[in-house]
């Protein structure tokens, strides 16, 4: 390693250590608008009665895609808000950190999105793919953001391959609506729930 890259290495931890509550101010919100959006998505998808390979790769890319922008547009508001540089060299690190699992992620939205206009059968594999992939961004990115975050990453892997497992061997697990309902738990719930535990631990450390 030349001395250049251990001095950028050095200035992120650094970074990194002097920003650790900026990051739990600002991952708190992150994780609601995830959270809402994954319920309020699992919720019109069962309305609306999503059910080829297509529409529902479709729909929960777009509301992915939905919840990234926004997820960035807050992390910009908050920077602006404590006069912090946005695209800094921690921002990078996180993004470098979460882009090989989520083109993974999208890779397998392609294959599953061209496999069949017909009602879906196979779309619980696609979900725990998703939990996985998911799982593993967030637990990579978590090296630079509080570690509660890894803690959520491996929680993703571990219920993306119990879905699986479990899937597999019981057939009335692998409907459309049951995976739109996986989708809203995990990707909903789950997030809300870590928000809401970020939150109390931010209140305990004010209230010391």
């Amino acid at each position: 390693m030349s001395s250049e890259s251990a001095s950028e290495h050095l200035q992120v931890i650094r970074t990194l250590m002097e920003r650790s509550a900026y990051y739990r101010r600002a991952l708190a919100p992150m994780l609601c608008l995830s959270g809402a959006i994954g319920l309020a998505g699992a919720l019109a998808a069962c309305v609306l009665k999503i059910a080829t390979h297509q529409y529902f790769v479709l729909f929960w890319n777009c509301l992915g895609i939905l919840a990234l922008i926004g997820s960035y547009f807050l992390a910009r508001k908050q920077a602006l808000k404590d006069s912090e540089p946005f695209w800094s060299a921690p921002a990078r690190r996180v993004t470098q950190a979460l882009f090989p699992p989520f083109l993974t992620g999208v890779f397998f939205s392609l294959v599953f999105g061209m496999d069949s206009v017909e009602p879906a059968t196979n779309l619980w594999m696609l979900v725990s793919g998703w939990m996985i992939c998911y799982g593993c961004g967030l637990h990579s990115a978590g090296f630079f953001t509080p570690k509660g975050v890894r803690w959520l990453g491996l929680m993703f892997v571990a219920t993306g391959i119990g879905f699986y497992l479990l899937a597999s061997r019981i057939p009335s697990l692998q409907t459309v609506e049951i995976c739109h309902y996986m989708m809203g738990l995990f990707f909903g719930a789950g997030h809300l729930l870590c928000a809401g535990y970020i939150w109390a631990s931010e209140r305990r450390k004010n209230a010391l």
